[in-house]
């Protein structure tokens, strides 16, 4: 989101000592390499490339603590108010945390932008300036293949964060997006919230989310027949309330 929002896609960036060797997932860059920043983000998006993502908040930003500050603020603006970030990667960090509702808003902000869509939904592509025989990328992001209108949009793990997704699908004019952090069964816990989205939701039952505060008053409980906007709180509320009731089915 901060790449698309701040630089051109035709940038060339150039690895630097620091993102190279970054630990964790690697598309393997060397020091000095130069590539497009559009082929870089969709290096780092099919294959969790940290060091891709390390080259990319410096080009940025000039630094990764740059970047980051960069990231913790346009977050507060999107209404993520629940994170801070300290790297562009996720590796952990006691000071670098998040919420499923705060990766969900800027998810659905990412798909407002151009390009975003078609990168967190490619699943696979070849790139000259990979290093070794073999210069294609393949998605790490089952949902893509698995899942009728999957089109987005990241995996991640770490032992301390576990198994995490942010995930997302369009039918007609209905886009969702779907937050598993810490799941043995993510694949499973995603399809299931997407599944249950579909099956529950429709444009006339949002109309529109409302960035207006409405003055005391009392939302009708039940909003899912409703077609007047409603506040941004109330509306995932609502949400949170039938996947409580979904699982509660499930486990009971």
């Amino acid at each position: 989101v901060m790449a698309l929002e701040r630089v051109g896609l035709d940038d060339i960036v150039t690895v630097s000592p620091t993102a190279f060797g970054v630990e964790g997932s690697s598309l393997y860059l060397e020091q000095n390499d130069k590539m497009p920043l559009g082929e870089l983000l969709e290096g780092m998006i099919l294959l969790s490339g940290n060091d891709a993502a390390t080259a990319v908040a410096e080009h940025c930003a000039g630094s990764v603590s740059n970047f980051a500050n960069q990231m913790n603020i346009r977050a507060k603006q999107l209404g993520a108010t629940n994170s801070n970030f300290t790297n562009p990667h996720g590796l952990p960090d006691v000071n670098h945390y998040t919420t499923a509702y705060d990766l969900a808003t800027i998810a659905a902000h990412g798909f407002k932008l151009p390009k975003f869509a078609e990168i967190v939904s490619l699943q696979e592509k070849s790139y000259q300036w990979l290093h070794g025989d073999d210069k294609r990328l393949e998605t790490e992001n089952q949902m893509l293949k698995i899942y009728r209108g999957g089109n987005g949009v990241k995996t991640g793990y770490t032992q301390v964060a576990g198994r995490c997704l942010v995930s997302s699908a369009k039918r007609g004019d209905v886009q969702l997006v779907a937050v598993v952090l810490d799941s043995l069964l993510m694949w499973h816990d995603s399809v299931a919230l997407l599944d249950y989205g579909f099956a529950n939701f429709n444009p006339a039952d949002v109309k529109k989310i409302s960035s207006e505060k409405i003055d005391n008053k009392k939302i009708p409980e039940d909003t899912t027949s409703e077609t007047e906007d409603v506040p941004q709180k109330s509306f995932f509320r609502m949400l949170l309330n039938a996947i409580k009731d979904f699982f509660g089915k499930i486990f009971n």
